[in-house]
């Protein structure tokens, strides 16, 4: 064998082996009729410092609308910059490919972004706003106890954990307001002012609770500066955020009743083979949830796929569907107890979950 025949045997294995290692975990191509949609996320941005961020996702679906992973988006722009530049994203398990547009101060107002994959493309615009937010603040409760107290015992609604989030406002004025099922003798248990940040009952001119009842209690909250002025000037005050809780006046207390335990049996993560059909079948088994007092009151099953089977089962089945891919769903339940048998006192145990894994 001459040199030149050598080399060009060489030059041909080297090909060769470029095109065998080009080949390894190459992205998918969407089919016929798979779609594409894309959105931004905001789809208006706020420059800080001269900067602002949007983040883009594009989901593919094929043609039955599973979505699909390991499929390459390629995003284009018309302004900004792109993280991924003009390489590929892929999909990821939910068939989402997520990039970032950052937005600066000599941008276009309006930049449009558009992800395109094989015959697929899809186009979305990011408007850049210069103007300043004023953000309404947000209301936040906390009540002593948690969620329900003895008739004619303390109870505290604390109001203090709710914030603003522009740097310098703060909150101005609170209302609360709270109805009942079954209220006490008296005026409406409507309470406001500047200083109203948490409430007691009893505490100076606030009754207890007397009756057995089931109240809604609502919080209002506003950063409005001139909101005092207008509320000692007998003048109506608009609030920008509001919170309502529920919460149990009882008379019995249920501090002793301990959560239930709710029970998945098996292994934290079971896997299915479809061996060619087009769903698999899983039996879930919640038998083994236990209370310490009662017996169990309810199941609340979920199958992670958007459906849920029939509740208060402690044994269900759920339908997956089999995929050309490796598929995971988290399952998940959870169980109550029956209280103290008339409907009070009843408690919900943490959730319990196991991984569902289809192999095609």
């Amino acid at each position: 064998m001459d040199r030149w025949t050598r080399a060009l045997a060489a030059g041909m294995t080297l090909t060769t082996a470029a095109l065998l290692i080009g080949c390894e975990d190459t992205p998918l191509t969407p089919g016929e009729g798979w779609t594409m949609d894309v959105v931004a996320q905001p789809s208006v941005v706020t420059l800080e410092a001269g900067e602002a961020t949007a983040t883009l996702i594009a989901t593919v679906a094929n043609d039955t609308g599973v979505p699909q992973s390991g499929v390459s988006v390629i995003f284009s722009n018309a302004g900004g910059e792109l993280a991924s530049g003009s390489a590929g994203v892929e999909t990821d398990g939910a068939g989402r490919a997520v990039d970032t547009l950052t937005i600066r101060d000599a941008d276009p107002d309006s930049i449009e972004v558009t992800a395109s994959s094989g015959a697929l493309t899809d186009t979305v615009t990011v408007a850049k706003s210069t103007s300043t937010v004023d953000n309404p603040p947000v209301a936040d409760i906390t009540a002593t106890p948690p969620t329900e107290q003895v008739s004619g015992q303390t109870v505290v609604f604390d109001g203090s954990g709710s914030d603003d989030p522009d740097p310098g406002d703060v909150i101005t004025m609170y209302r609360w307001r709270i109805t009942s099922t079954n209220p006490d003798p008296g005026p409406e248990r409507t309470y406001e002012g500047p200083g109203r940040a948490s409430i007691g009952f009893p505490s100076s001119g606030v009754p207890a609770f007397v009756n057995v009842q089931n109240l809604t209690v609502e919080l209002s909250v506003t950063d409005d500066p001139a909101a005092p002025f207008r509320f000692d000037h007998g003048l109506p005050v608009s609030y920008r955020a509001s919170i309502t809780i529920p919460y149990k006046i009882v008379t019995t207390s249920c501090a002793s009743n301990a959560k239930p335990v709710a029970t998945i049996a098996g292994a934290d993560t079971q896997t299915k083979t479809g061996n060619g059909q087009p769903t698999v079948d899983f039996q879930l088994d919640g038998s083994l949830s236990t209370d310490a007092e009662t017996a169990i009151g309810s199941y609340t099953w979920s199958c992670g796929n958007g459906s849920a089977p029939p509740p208060s089962q402690p044994v269900v089945t759920c339908t997956y569907p089999v995929d050309s891919v490796t598929r995971s769903y988290t399952a998940t339940l959870v169980v109550r107890d029956l209280g103290n048998g008339a409907g009070q006192c009843v408690q919900t145990s943490t959730q319990d979950s196991v991984s569902i894994v289809v192999i095609p």
